[in-house]
């Protein structure tokens, strides 16, 4: 086995561990795109080699879904590194709302 074979084996071995800690922490859910952002760079990666990483997965209890839904998103989302939105980003604009009235609303 070539050496550049062999490298290649372990970063795709390192993703498929970063992705499986991933979805342990998602409560054992991963997304397609989460896999396909991770993989990219797996560029020697078969399909063959695909099917045994799913089939990993699903041994070690990490479902893979096309998107999180409801609590489950909720979840994710308060472990991402986001920034918190600005106060000024949700202010209203000056001048909307600021005592004017609808004459069709009969006011």
């Amino acid at each position: 086995m070539s050496q550049a074979k062999k490298g290649n084996q372990e970063q795709q071995q390192e993703h498929i561990d970063e992705l499986l800690s991933k979805g342990k922490e998602h409560g054992g859910v991963l997304t397609y795109k989460e896999i396909l952002d991770s993989m990219q760079s797996s560029e020697d990666m078969t399909p063959e080699d695909m099917d045994e990483m799913y089939e990993l997965f699903a041994r070690k209890g990490i479902e893979v879904v096309d998107e999180i839904r409801g609590a489950e998103a909720a979840e994710v989302s308060s472990t991402d590194n986001t920034d918190d939105l600005d106060a000024e980003e949700l202010s209203v604009p000056e001048g909307i709302g600021e005592g004017r009235l609808n004459p069709a609303f009969g006011s």
